[in-house]
């Protein structure tokens, strides 16, 4: 007797990445240098704008050079990234 048949009830299909990138996450974290290609502006650049409040304060600072901003917060900023 063969084994039944497993039908998908649910009214989505399965998440499945088809490819090496992970499935992207509404509130990612965008750091400096992704940030900085982005915009098309260099690093110095991006320190003046958040000096000069053109930007919010990182929400993830791990040093002065690796910081990150949720692209939630970004948003709410104002800035359209992605």
């Amino acid at each position: 007797m063969a084994p039944p048949e497993i039908v998908n009830t649910t009214p989505f299909p399965p998440a499945v990445a088809t490819s090496a990138q992970p499935l992207p996450t509404e509130d990612r974290v965008i750091y400096r240098s992704e940030l900085c290609q982005l915009t098309g502006v260099g690093s110095e650049a991006v320190r003046r704008w958040i000096k000069a409040k053109k930007i919010p304060p990182p929400d993830i600072a791990i040093s002065q050079k690796t910081m990150g901003w949720r692209l939630s917060t970004l948003r709410a900023a104002g800035i359209g990234l992605i």
